[in-house]
């Protein structure tokens, strides 16, 4: 019996729908293609999200303003808002001395945040996780 989802034989133990795999060579072989493709979009999305931004946005968007205000005090707290954003924001602003290095670093936050979530969901569930 094959799985009609990824070509595979089905393993004929107690639940049916459980992926059998082929050779332990072919699995290692396919995760690590999936890794490149996975690590490959995340860097091309990163970097087209970021220049998009970078080209497009003339002024910055007043929330990041009011954190960069915010971030100058370095208080405990804020009216509307946690403390680390505006933290964040300001120190990459003052370590590039333009409103580029917030954008950076917020894409790349966004990328360590997929990269952390895709690591531990293949953890989790393991390599058959689909």
């Amino acid at each position: 019996m094959v799985c009609r989802s990824c070509d595979r034989p089905r393993s004929t133990a107690a639940s049916p729908w459980m992926v059998k795999p082929v050779s332990e060579t072919t699995d290692q072989s396919e995760a690590s293609s999936c890794n490149r493709w996975f690590w490959s979009w995340l860097v091309g999305r990163t970097t087209v999200w970021f220049l998009f931004t970078l080209l497009t946005f003339r002024n910055a968007p007043l929330d990041l303003v009011e954190w960069l205000s915010w971030g100058h005090h370095f208080a405990w707290g804020y009216p509307k808002h946690p403390p680390l954003p505006a933290w964040l924001a300001e120190a990459a602003h003052r370590a590039t001395g333009d409103i580029w290095g917030v954008y950076l670093l917020s894409y790349l936050l966004i990328a360590l945040r997929y990269g952390v979530h895709g690591d531990s969901r293949w953890s989790f569930y393991g390599r058959d996780w689909r």
